[in-house]
């Protein structure tokens, strides 16, 4: 989006208004430093000149950024340098050491996404010795050699063996269950974003955080800024919901109703104001707002679960425009996400653990398939008959509509496809070339862009086809 001071007064405020209430849960959190993981990203000029960007590269590469009072919140543990650097795996490193130098004053730990966070600890699990040898003697390791940020975080640098001893004997013991409150003894909470297609890093994010409790602050996009606060943040991830915050943008509402789809009817679709919506019901969030967005359609869908005093508290559900579909078939977001939660409980007790996933609608052959990656945690020793059967657990429990038309060999059967460790990194280096915010990205559920897919293809350690006939007859999905 194009840049607008405005749109970064309402970014400012916004963020006060979620330190408010970050204050009343957990008294004290501001007394110390927050381990953030923040990526700037790049700006782009648009033809009349006018910087562009995802809203927390505006924040980043703007003025408010670059000239407030620096440690006043003491919101960043590490550099600006590190922060507005192009190399997110060299930035990614930063963000561990000076968090890690500083584990006894960090507060709290602060992704966008929960994949963010996740990421970060699947990038420790890789390089905690050399993160360790750096705070042991207050070098930095030669592979970081952006010189600005070289240069920034060497000055923070000290030689503390005490400190990188008890790192190191946390990071060298086999169990990383609880890592995040074992390094950060002092944090009070985790914070990112959970909901939606996040839900499926939540088991990781448990696993890692342990006993800190995970809180998701507000539903966010690029296109207005800050569009709710969770209003009960300590909740389950499962439970959250999000109140509107009317200041950001205008904000009307189109109603979903699987009985009459105005746009294929040909009618003129009908919005509702905010006061209007009905509990229950799932919407379709419109934005209009000051940067020049008039009744733009998010895509998000979201259900009106009641209202706080008069303001909408609704859940997020999924995004409108991520489906599946080779034949008349039709698979969004939540539902893939609940297949895949189901064929991953085989991998329970086997050792093999689900890192991240995608899917593509295959139409280069006939019929046409779906095709879902994974990624593994550790792909060195695969159990190949129990990826067999998760493949065929996925192919079985799509929508009526796909198994009736994989029963008449309309659609052929899915393909589940391990790629290496390291590939949706490298998809999301991809992305972040092209002009994706790092802050703000997020692993693609469905994927069509050629680049990302050869990406994908080139992982490949291993291919696994279904071998049943999915029951046409309905069914009740149990994963969750």
């Amino acid at each position: 989006m194009d840049f607008h001071t405005h749109s970064n007064d309402n970014f400012i405020r916004v963020c006060d208004g979620q330190g408010d209430l970050c204050n009343r849960e957990f008294p004290g959190y501001k007394d110390g430093t927050s381990f953030t993981l923040a990526f700037a990203g790049k700006q782009i000029d648009t033809p009349s000149g006018i910087k562009a960007g995802a809203q927390s590269t505006n924040h980043f590469r703007g003025p408010m950024f670059r000239n407030r009072v620096r440690n006043a919140n003491r919101e960043y543990c590490v550099p600006d340098e590190v922060i507005l650097s192009d190399d997110t795996t060299q930035s990614m490193y930063c963000h561990l050491l000076c968090a890690l130098a500083q584990a006894p004053e960090i507060v709290k730990v602060y992704g966008t996404f929960a994949a963010s966070i996740v990421s970060a600890v699947r990038a420790l699990q890789k390089h905690w010795s050399e993160i360790v040898e750096d705070i042991r003697t207050g070098t930095l390791n030669a592979k970081i050699t952006e010189p600005e940020m070289r240069t920034a975080v060497q000055q923070m640098l000290h030689p503390n063996p005490d400190l990188a001893s008890r790192i190191e004997e946390e990071c060298s013991k086999d169990n990383w269950e609880g890592i995040l409150p074992r390094l950060f003894p002092n944090a009070h909470f985790v914070s990112c974003v959970i909901s939606g297609s996040m839900l499926q890093y939540a088991p990781a994010l448990k696993h890692f955080s342990g006993h800190l409790p995970t809180i998701s602050l507000a539903y966010a996009a690029c296109e207005c800024s800050f569009i709710g606060f969770n209003p009960s943040m300590k909740c389950a991830p499962e439970d959250i919901t999000y109140m509107l915050w009317p200041e950001t943008a205008y904000y009307e509402f189109i109603p979903l109703d699987e009985d009459s789809n105005p746009e294929q009817d040909g009618d003129v679709v009908r919005t509702v104001e905010a006061c209007d919506l009905e509990v229950g019901r799932q919407y379709e969030l419109v934005v209009t707002n000051v940067i020049g967005l008039y009744r733009y359609r998010l895509g998000d869908v979201l259900t009106m679960k009641r209202f706080h005093k008069t303001a909408p508290v609704f859940e997020f559900v999924r995004r409108k425009n991520v489906i599946l579909s080779v034949h008349t078939d039709k698979t969004d977001e939540k539902e893939l996400q609940s297949v895949v939660n189901l064929a991953t409980e085989a991998l329970a007790g086997t050792g093999m653990e689900l890192s991240d996933y995608t899917s593509t609608a295959d139409v280069s052959t006939l019929p046409g398939r779906y095709v879902i990656f994974w990624e593994m945690v550790d792909s060195s020793d695969l159990d190949y008959d129990v990826l067999q059967h998760c493949a065929n657990t996925l192919d079985a429990n799509f929508n009526s509509d796909y198994r009736r038309w994989r029963s008449g060999h309309q659609i052929g059967p899915l393909e589940l496809r391990i790629v290496k460790e390291g590939t949706f990194n490298r998809v999301m280096d991809s992305a972040v070339a092209r002009g994706a915010s790092p802050s703000q990205y997020k692993p693609p559920r469905c994927v069509n862009n050629p680049h990302t897919r050869q990406i994908l293809d080139d992982g490949l350690v291993a291919s696994f086809h279904s071998t049943i006939t999915p029951n046409p007859a309905p069914i009740a999905l149990t994963g969750s």
